[in-house]
């Protein structure tokens, strides 16, 4: 791939499937189907029998286009402009890792905006300055209440700069009954030069009380991609564990390195078991390849494997430590 060409992600995933690079109908996402039901506790074996679901390109790109059109309907009620200082098109995401998550970053990155991802757990002064400090044109929430009673200040103010608050599941009900090829109009939200246009927007812990923003371009995860395609070449029966946050930066190279390399990746979230044990059962059970662990857990794992009776269940590739 020419990094020197000014594309966005969109954009690349799309060449790929013209060009027949990735087959439309190969598995581009796999969750446990107990995800779909936004259950806390999943249980000892939500990777059971009849427990996984697969999504082709295809569908994923369908319901991309189906919560795109929703997003930018609810964003066109009323008037806006962008109101950061860097005049980015900024859409806040609070969800948990899920296929809804994944579909809504790309529903985002398809209208051209950015995302921003807020931790639920997040502080209420740093929400506020988070908030204030980029004006998004729309949150999007997980149904959850805490969630929900979390981010009420918001939807009760009065302020009409204050920031539409919106349940994915809202969102995703509208998309999916929409008929015939109403959402097929995947234009951008603005017109906008393309190396104007950034990815996402992370905040790290910074060396204040407050939490400092990172804007993160589409060219600087071109050139991360690359890297690890060349490094850490995926091979034909790959499969890849998407499990960092959507607020960390680890969250970017973990799903579109495998999604941009036609790699099924496979949504890991919310074990009840302790971590260790429950990523190891996902991976005997899902034959996964390639997982990106912190190194304490990565001792942990091998603790468990040396203890096992058949440790070759388990084929991860040694690509990083």
């Amino acid at each position: 791939m020419d990094t020197s060409q000014k594309r966005t992600l969109k954009t690349l995933l799309s060449e790929k499937i013209k060009t027949n690079q990735i087959r439309p109908d190969a598995t581009a996402i796999i969750q446990p189907t107990c995800y779909e039901n936004n259950i806390k506790d999943y249980g000892e074996t939500p990777y059971g029998k009849n427990g996984l679901k697969g999504y082709t390109y295809s569908e994923v790109q369908e319901m991309v286009l189906r919560v795109a059109h929703v997003i930018k309907k609810i964003i066109n009620t009323v008037p806006w402009e962008p109101t950061n200082a860097d005049g980015d098109l900024i859409i806040a995401i609070c969800l948990p890792n899920t296929l809804q998550l994944i579909v809504t970053v790309l529903a985002i990155l398809e209208l051209e905006c950015c995302y921003l991802a807020i931790d639920a757990m997040c502080a209420e002064e740093q929400l506020i300055h988070i908030l204030r400090d980029n004006k998004p044109l729309l949150i999007i929430i997980e149904p959850d209440a805490p969630v929900l009673s979390r981010y009420k200040f918001i939807s009760a103010s009065s302020s009409s700069k204050a920031p539409r608050v919106i349940p994915i599941d809202l969102i995703w009900k509208d998309a999916m009954s929409l008929k015939g090829d109403v959402f097929a109009d995947s234009t951008p939200l603005l017109k906008q030069n393309p190396e104007d246009i950034i990815t996402a927007i992370c905040y790290t812990s910074g060396t204040g009380a407050l939490p400092k923003p990172v804007r993160i371009s589409h060219q600087s995860i071109f050139n991360r991609l690359v890297w690890q395609w060349k490094t850490f070449p995926y091979q034909s029966d790959d499969r890849a564990a998407l499990t960092a946050r959507p607020t960390s930066v680890a969250f970017i190279p973990e799903l579109f390195a495998p999604l941009l390399a036609g790699v099924p990746v496979f949504i890991l979230h919310r074990f009840s078991k302790p971590k260790a044990e429950a990523l190891i059962n996902a991976i005997y059970f899902t034959k996964l390849t390639h997982i990106t662990v912190s190194p304490l857990l990565l001792n942990s794992i091998v603790d468990m494997v040396d203890k096992d009776a058949n440790p070759d269940k388990m084929r991860l590739r040694n690509d990083k430590s």
